[in-house]
């Protein structure tokens, strides 16, 4: 097949996902509707409750010590992709249990309004969301942005991660599979968007809260070179969070997001 830039196909990928999104949405909203009264809870401020509490200030703290030094290894040890299966579930084992206080206690958080969207119209900001964030892309890959960051910050384009994916037999292709699809659109929405996202946007407001919980978000990802992608990745999540006001819907997109990209990395490297 002739050779494509990964961004193109995933912008190609999303021109057709749109419309795919939209019937979909049709078609489960009976299902969406019946499980809609045990939903995880929109965005802030949570009624009836302190928050933030010392336990989100504590942990909070704790986290971001924790994602400063993972960050900093991460780029020490950037470009030498050598794990083995056991070892990458591992690191998705012990990544879980980190996040995991975040996740229980953002579920039992008490329920918000919810918008007055239509489910319709909520998934067509899921879609119109990849849409911006594949173009996004496709324009920083297409003026030499990412080429730019690469030789200024010595880092390769592509995570060690994508890395693996590629390189990798069954087992280790499966465990990022499900880590990169199932995991951590969970795991990094719920803290990212629902969590930390909240309690910025109660001190320094939207604005604020958007730069730099999409800034936190970026880190952790260890890319230099991917550096810029991420933070609009971020900041996207944020206005969807807002539009919708239901982490569910970050989620989908960071999922989708997440898949398709596996499925490019799978074709065209």
């Amino acid at each position: 097949m002739p050779e494509l830039s990964l961004h193109i196909l995933l912008l190609i990928i999303s021109l057709v996902l749109i419309p795919a999104l939209m019937i979909l949405t049709i078609t489960i909203r009976a299902v969406i509707r019946a499980a809609s009264s045990s939903a995880i809870p929109p965005v802030p401020l949570f009624h009836g409750v302190v928050f933030p509490g010392v336990f989100d200030w504590v942990y909070t703290g704790v986290f971001i010590f924790m994602t400063v030094v993972g960050t900093i290894s991460g780029l020490m040890f950037t470009g030498n992709p050598q794990m083995t299966a056991t070892e990458i579930a591992a690191s998705t084992g012990f990544q879980l249990c980190v996040y995991l206080p975040f996740i229980v206690r953002f579920i039992l958080l008490p329920s918000y309004a919810n918008s007055e969207l239509s489910l319709l119209r909520k998934m067509s900001y899921v879609g119109l969301g990849l849409l911006f964030i594949f173009s996004a892309n496709f324009l920083l890959d297409a003026g030499g942005v990412i080429k730019w960051l690469m030789e200024m910050t010595d880092c390769p384009e592509y995570q060690d991660i994508v890395i693996m994916f590629r390189d990798g037999n069954l087992m280790v292709r499966s465990i990022i599979f499900f880590a990169a699809v199932i995991m951590a659109p969970i795991c990094e929405e719920i803290v990212y968007r629902g969590f930390l996202y909240n309690i910025l946007k109660q001190y320094g407001g939207r604005i604020i809260a958007t730069i730099l919980s999409a800034a936190f978000f970026s880190a952790i990802h260890g890319s230099l070179a991917q550096m810029l992608p991420l933070i609009g990745f971020g900041i996207i999540q944020c206005i969807l969070y807002e539009k919708t006001r239901c982490i569910t819907y970050p989620i989908i997109l960071h999922a989708v997001y997440n898949s398709l990209s596996l499925l490019a990395i799978y074709i065209l490297l």
